[in-house]
């Protein structure tokens, strides 16, 4: 079980939270999110270790704080690179998503974008192949690869005929 700690920073050190697994503490945040509790998730957020969930979870939260709260600066589209590159996987789609347009804070970056929406295809994220397939018909981040389209495509139609 990982545990959830908090950071000392006037001694430098990290303290654990008595035994409170980095996931329940995710779930809660989850329901004060779901309660509209923004604050008080980022509050409990800062407990969290440097950790995928909790950074993706931060990011979603950020853009409904108040502008007095220490968590207001931080950009949601850093956070969820942060996550995907901590390797959570759910933020692998929304990390191509972000690089594909680009963001104030990120350029457009096409081939980069190929990386996560094929990790994000790889890892079971179906909503990633519309994009993939459009990175082999245009050669973004990849060599054209029009066989790469067709089978990507039946594997969609294969997919949607059985329901998945």
């Amino acid at each position: 079980m990982r545990l959830c700690y908090h950071i000392d920073m006037a001694n430098k050190r990290m303290i654990p939270q008595l035994g409170i697994s980095c996931e329940k503490l995710c779930d809660m945040v989850r329901q004060m999110m779901s309660d509209g509790q923004w604050a008080e998730a980022a509050d409990y957020l800062g407990y969290a270790p440097d950790d995928g969930q909790a950074l993706y979870l931060l990011s979603q939260v950020v853009g409904h704080l108040p502008s007095d709260h220490p968590d207001a600066g931080r950009r949601g589209d850093e956070l969820t690179l942060l996550a995907a590159y901590h390797g959570y996987v759910p933020a692998f789609k929304p990390a191509g998503d972000l690089l594909w347009d680009g963001t104030g804070l990120y350029p457009a970056d096409r081939a980069k974008a190929f990386g996560w929406y094929r990790k994000a295809y790889d890892a079971g994220c179906r909503a990633a192949a519309a994009r993939l397939i459009e990175c082999y018909r245009q050669g973004y981040g990849t060599p054209q690869d029009f066989t790469q389209v067709v089978a990507l495509r039946k594997k969609q139609g294969e997919e949607e005929a059985n329901g998945v």
